[in-house]
C-alpha cells in the first residue's frame, strides 16, 4: 500500500513538472 502511494506521488509530481517545462520552451 505504501509503495502505491509513493508511485502515485511520483507520477503526480512528474505530471505537474512536464507541462511546466513545455510552457517554458
Amino acid at each position: 500500500m505504501k509503495l502505491l502511494s509513493s508511485i502515485f506521488y511520483i507520477l503526480f509530481k512528474f505530471q505537474v513538472s512536464v507541462p511546466t517545462n513545455f510552457n517554458s520552451e
